[in-house]
């Protein structure tokens, strides 16, 4: 870790010297006043125009990468969409089955409550048939013949 801080010091180190010597070399050259700003200026905005040509390029590949990813994207989408719709479908066959197993259920609970009587001593029978009848602690089961 401190090997590369080094050296990152030492890069920057370069960098700034270089920059330094660049400016005080033009300053101190044996020109006008007048000839070493209109150089100056020149240099500024010949790297500006260049930096602004660089920035409209990145601007332009970045757009043209985006341009040919969105068809994968839109297929991806639509294909995820595709997969949501057939999990609903699903959702909405298994909520309805199971609302008519929960009916059905109910009603068989129904019938077996329907089918259990209480006579009047107390004990509890059950009728084989809605027909059956329970008197006096005993059914009396009707025969279908």
């Amino acid at each position: 870790m401190c090997d590369s801080n080094v050296k990152l010091g030492f890069v920057c180190g370069a960098v700034a010297g270089a920059a330094i010597g660049a400016i005080a070399g033009l300053l101190l050259a044996p020109q006008s006043g007048e000839d070493t700003r209109a150089f100056v200026s020149k240099k500024a905005n010949d790297a500006w125009g260049s930096t602004v040509d660089t920035y409209k390029k990145g601007v332009d590949t970045c757009n043209a990468h985006l341009e040919n990813l969105r068809p994968h994207v839109d297929a991806t989408t639509d294909q995820l969409r595709a997969k949501v719709d057939a999990a609903r479908e699903r959702m909405d066959k298994l909520r309805s089955s199971l609302s008519d197993k929960v009916v059905a259920t109910a009603a068989t609970v129904q019938n077996a409550m329907d089918s259990v009587s209480s006579c009047s001593d107390g004990t509890c029978s059950v009728k084989k048939d809605a027909d059956d009848e329970c008197t006096d602690g005993t059914c009396e089961v009707k025969s279908a013949n």
